[in-house]
This record gives C-alpha cells, structure tokens and sequence, in this order.
C-alpha cells in the first residue's frame, strides 16, 4: 500500500513508514532494491518465456534423417508430376536409381529440349556454388559413362535445371547459374500442401 501525503511525504510500504523533505529523494533501502531487482528479474525472465512460446509457433521441430529423405522424394515426385501436367515427358531417374542417381533427380523431355533436374525441398539449408559445380560435375560424369544415352540426347539441347521449393540459393550459386546459363538454369516451384503422391 503507497501512501502520500502533501509536499513532505509519508510512505507506507511493508510496513514501514518513510518521511521525505521536500527537496530531498526518496533513498531506496536495501529490501526495495531487492523487491526492484527481484521484479526486474521476474518481467525478464517472463518476457523470455513468452519469446521463447512465441518462437515454438513458428518453429518447426528438427526432422529426422527419415524424415528428410521422405520430404525429399515427396518434392521429387511433387516436381514430376509438374513437369507431366506441362506436357513434359518424365523419367524419374532418382527414384529408379536410388544413391547412384548422380545428382539427376528427374530428366526430362520435351521437343528438343532434356534438362536434368535436381530438386531441393530445404527449409533453411542455402545451396552454394560449390554444390551447383558439384552436380554439374555428377552429370557429366553419368554421360562419360553412359554413352548410348548420350548418343541417344546428343541433338537435343541439354540443360541442368536446379528446381527448389523457395529461394534458397547463396549469392554466389546465383551467380554462377547466371554465368553459365547456356547449361544452367534455375526456378523456384512451391511446394502445395494438398499434393498426395499416388
């Protein structure tokens, strides 16, 4: 209970009366600075726990390695599917393939075009200009060693396409994207909620 009276005061707090001059400041005791210090703490760890609650709506709990590899195939399939609906023919060579796909999720063809696709379904992961030249490297190297399928595609205009479900390229893998967009391209294609792989 505060209570105050005229210019020179009296304050009631815990018990204890206080009576202050009129040009002097109220002293905090040592119990008040406690009470201060005790409350300060209470509001910031209160404050804390309400960012902390806050942030868990927005944050999505950490997958497992399972998890990941069926995120990925459903995106995969996701992106299949796309193409097909665009009048593309598919070939899912990732999911045929398995480990040994070479970095060639989908190849896909229509008229005089086959693009190798890599499709990346991240959240927060950001894809480098290492990795991009990593899978450029993982295609040549899958045509060197199947050479009827290069004799087969060798008239068609080649392209590797990386297809993600959101920005998710570093400024450096965009620029080398853009740098050799003669083989390389790139496109953002979300991801609906409502897909269902039959």
């Amino acid at each position: 209970m505060l209570v105050e009276i005229s210019i020179f005061g009296i304050i009631l707090l815990s018990g204890t009366i206080y009576v202050l001059g009129k040009t002097s400041e109220k002293k905090i005791s040592d119990l008040e600075k406690k009470i201060i210090k005790k409350e300060e703490k209470e509001n910031y760890y209160k404050s804390i726990e309400n960012i902390v609650e806050e942030e868990k709506k927005y944050t999505k709990p950490k997958m497992s390695y399972a998890e990941k590899i069926k995120k990925g195939k459903e995106y995969e399939a996701y992106i299949a599917n796309y193409f097909r609906e665009n009048g593309w023919t598919v070939w899912e060579h990732g999911k045929e393939k398995g480990r040994k796909d070479k970095s060639i999720d989908l190849i896909i063809k229509k008229d005089r075009k086959i693009y190798f696709v890599q499709c990346k379904n991240w959240e927060s992961w950001k894809i480098t200009h290492k990795e991009v030249k990593a899978t450029r490297q993982d295609i040549r190297e899958y045509i060197k060693t199947n050479k009827d399928f290069w004799q087969t595609i060798k008239n068609y205009e080649n392209k590797i396409l990386y297809v993600t479900s959101k920005e998710c390229l570093t400024k450096g893998a965009y620029r080398y994207i853009q740098e050799n967009k003669d083989i390389l391209e790139y496109q953002v294609i979300p991801m609906k909620d409502d897909f269902e792989d039959f």
